[in-house]
């Protein structure tokens, strides 16, 4: 009798440790409420927006939009027309991971003639605005 008893209490935890295991594989999976994300940028500050963290965002499931958000700090006056050319090859990389998730929000302000025509229209066509508010050089 003293036998069984030993196997007995050797034996409980691991029958219930296969059932917790086998109630884990059949649970139905939790849902996660759909939410945009707005990742905030300005010219001096582009952490929010590296690659990694805009990659997390346009393969969950659950995301339903990201927008690269222009902050208040938006002027790019000081930027040269090739200089613009990189910022919108930069911010398209992180646009093609999901083109049909990810767009733009916020004013781009350049000093007016700096910009190409299609960098101009690029911008917009992805959601942002070019030069709404004036700013003098």
């Amino acid at each position: 009798m003293k036998k069984y008893w030993k196997v007995a209490l050797f034996a409980l935890p691991l029958v219930l440790l296969l059932a917790v295991a086998c109630e884990k594989e059949s649970s139905e999976p939790v849902y996660r409420a759909p939410y945009e994300k707005e990742l905030r940028f300005n010219h001096y500050d582009t952490d929010s927006i590296e690659m990694p963290i805009v990659q997390k965002f346009a393969r969950d499931t659950a995301c339903k939009h990201v927008y690269l958000t222009l902050t208040d700090n938006n002027s790019f006056t000081n930027q040269t027309t090739n200089m613009i050319t990189n910022v919108r090859n930069y911010l398209d990389a992180r646009i093609q991971l999901a083109p049909e998730k990810i767009s733009g929000r916020g004013d781009f302000n350049f000093y007016p003639g700096t910009a190409s025509i299609a960098d101009s229209l690029w911008f917009v066509e992805q959601g942002w605005t070019v030069n709404q508010r004036r700013y003098n050089r």
